[in-house]
């Protein structure tokens, strides 16, 4: 997440004020509604508060048909492959995706460009209202910030008139603040240990707070894993939805290309397709995108009108922050990796170059610090330790990673700041000819990015990168 800090004094006049009148909604949002206490209440008070919000905005999240995807890994990849697909075909598509990695806009994506700086401010005022009731509502059991950021996607949608939106669950699914959608699809991908504290220490009881997106949707999706599955099921007959499963390795198969691999298939309702992907699609994006794809199949089901060349929209895209190359010499690789099954796919995925590797590590929250950097399966010549800037929400003192660090590297470096954490990594790789990768968070990754991709940019760009 990155400051406004920046004096604009490169900026046009217009410019300048689209980023003023940015930042002082983003202050409001992301700062000045941000409760540093506690919320007491029970989960279905919490659900309960989250449609009351909405219903006092006019329920903008139920003027559109939506796509919800629930899970512990790969998430915003279904959501980007989805959504770029569905505008392909014709849909004014929107996006919500959580979090953000360096602009707010970037949850309010429609038709392939970030929503803008006005855009934002003035959804911002729409909701200011209902936000300030309750704001000050100190027996509240939701986050007021949470709700707010949802609205504002959802009002931006309302304004923008999409034909469908494709939203990622925040936390969970069950009692997540995403809630009063007109579900269309429930996609659920894979399933691992992450937010062990409020979803369980097992994967089935986190299973189970994924499944709760099931409720009221047409049809429903999830990744075939016989751990969970019983909990699928049981999910879709109590909530009468159809389930499909998804098996990956016979979604998708890859055919080696010069630069990359030609993922082709064959699916029932959509027929066969052929895409070009990037040579790192051999791991965990292969699985990301047959889920999208038989996610696709379902809405062809439902009576989309989706075609196999329209999957091509993904061939000449990116992820943002997702196994993203910024730099080759020397070689910064960008990935939001931020709980092990996520960090072992990043290196699966990764190409190895025997390149000496420097690590720009940072968490969030209680992570289990041990086992992402075991995760690489390698030891880096460096670790650089840094600070993910959020506000109000529980950080990783660099400083105490330090013991755990020099267990894994012999050299560690500590710079809170994340922008002189890029060039000391920079400079540590330069020195061995090595390269970089930023992991860990996605917060951290998306302030590290701003030292390739300033964030003013990417706001009056309306898109994470340009040229």
């Amino acid at each position: 997440m990155v400051r406004c800090n920046s004096s604009h004094a490169s900026l046009s006049v217009d410019d300048a004020r689209e980023v003023e009148r940015y930042c002082q909604a983003k202050e409001y949002i992301d700062k000045e509604i941000v409760r540093l206490t506690p919320r007491n209440g029970t989960p279905e008070r919490k659900v309960a508060t989250a449609l009351g919000f909405n219903r006092q905005l006019g329920n903008p999240q139920a003027e559109y048909p939506s796509i919800q995807i629930a899970g512990t890994s790969g998430k915003g990849s279904v959501a980007y492959c989805l959504s770029l697909i569905l505008h392909a075909a014709g849909y004014s598509t929107g996006m919500h995706i959580s979090p953000y990695l360096q602009v707010a806009t970037e949850k309010s994506w429609v038709d392939g460009e970030y929503a803008s700086g006005w855009e934002f401010s003035e959804a911002c005022n729409a909701i200011r209202e209902v936000t300030e009731r309750h704001r000050f509502d100190l027996d509240g059991p939701a986050s007021v910030h949470g709700m707010a950021s949802l609205a504002l996607s959802y009002e931006i949608f309302r304004r923008r008139r999409i034909d469908v939106c494709v939203m990622e669950t925040g936390l969970g699914g069950r009692f997540d603040l995403v809630q009063g959608l007109q579900r269309d699809l429930a996609v659920i991908t894979d399933i691992g240990l992450d937010h062990t504290r409020a979803l369980g220490e097992d994967r089935v009881s986190i299973a189970w707070h994924k499944a709760g997106i099931m409720a009221g949707a047409k049809r429903a999706v999830a990744v075939y894993d016989p751990e969970v599955w019983p909990v699928f099921v049981a999910e879709s007959r109590s909530c009468g939805v159809p389930l499909r499963p998804i098996y990956p390795d016979e979604v998708v198969q890859l055919a080696p290309l010069d630069d990359g691999w030609l993922a082709h298939g064959a699916l029932p309702n959509l027929g066969s397709f052929e895409i070009a992907v990037p040579a790192s699609w051999a791991g965990f994006p292969r699985r990301n995108l047959a889920v999208a794809l038989v996610a696709l199949d379902s809405l062809v089901e439902l009576g989309y009108r989706i075609e196999p060349e329209h999957c091509q929209a993904v061939t000449s895209s990116f992820f943002p922050g997702r196994m993203e190359r910024v730099q080759e010499s020397p070689r910064v690789t960008l990935d939001g990796a931020h709980n092990g099954q996520k960090m072992r796919a990043l290196w699966n995925s990764l190409r190895p170059t025997g390149a000496p590797l420097v690590l720009l590590f940072g968490v969030t929250g209680m992570r289990k610090v041990e086992e992402l950097l075991g995760a690489a399966g390698v030891a880096p010549h460096a670790i650089v330790l840094s600070r993910p800037d959020l506000y109000g929400k529980e950080v990783s003192n660099p400083e105490e990673l330090v013991p755990v660090a020099r267990s894994f590297s012999p050299r560690v470096v500590v710079e809170s700041d994340a922008g002189n954490a890029v060039r000391a990594a920079l400079e540590l790789a330069a020195e061995v000819q090595g390269e970089v990768v930023v992991t860990g968070s996605l917060y951290l990754v998306g302030e590290a990015r701003n030292h390739w991709y300033p964030w003013e940019r990417v706001l009056l760009n309306r898109r994470s990168v340009w040229g």
